[in-house]
């Protein structure tokens, strides 16, 4: 029977064998989420409905779906490990749903369809940026609306005092889906590593 013996050189390749093999596991993750991200239709060409609970959030910007890194910081600890997230305050959220207010007003303003969405865009992130009418409605949520030079009146936000937004995962269905694959090219990264030590 054959023995094998090791030594500091085949143990330092497997070693990078097991870092190679967890970022090659998170590299699938990472494309599985964002191709997730991917499959749902754009806010414009759903008219600026919101995607339906329980399935990943439609496409705005692009943005979630762009900010999804690998933080491969501890890649080179004792137990190699990557995380794989977002520094995107609303991506929480959209994963686990949950009751959102105002932080410094007495209203949330919900933007209302694709127009409502560009406007808060156009704000900066501060809707008292733009010239919008405060329309009260008897026994409904107040509006803010943009007033046209011809009278017209687009209603652009309703105000509320909090909003629940159900749970639009993206996280945990893309896991379920890339697992075998991760499991895969993890596999393969190790055998190229026992190989190179053999």
């Amino acid at each position: 029977m054959a023995k094998f013996k090791w030594n500091k050189r085949k143990l330092k390749q497997i070693t990078e064998g097991a870092r190679d093999a967890v970022a090659a596991a998170a590299v699938v993750l990472q494309s599985q989420i964002q191709d997730t991200l991917n499959q749902g239709s754009s806010n414009i060409s759903s008219g600026g409905k919101s995607s339906p609970p329980g399935s990943p959030p439609h496409v705005n910007t692009g943005r979630l779906k762009n900010s999804i890194q690998i933080d491969g910081s501890r890649l080179k600890d004792k137990n190699p490990m990557v995380r794989i997230g977002t520094n995107l305050v609303y991506a929480r959220i959209n994963e686990f749903g949950g009751r959102i207010g105002p932080r410094n007003a007495k209203a949330l303003a919900v933007p209302i369809g694709v127009e409502g969405r560009r406007a808060s865009r156009q704000a900066g992130g501060s809707i008292r940026n733009l010239d919008l009418a405060y329309i009260p409605r008897k026994g409904k949520a107040p509006l803010l609306a943009r007033v046209n030079m011809d009278g017209s009146i687009k209603p652009l936000f309703v105000l509320k005092k909090s909003v629940t937004i159900p749970a639009r995962p993206y996280m945990r269905p893309s896991l379920e889906l890339a697992k075998k694959k991760m499991v895969k090219e993890a596999g393969k990264a190790l055998r190229r590593a026992i190989d190179r030590a053999a």
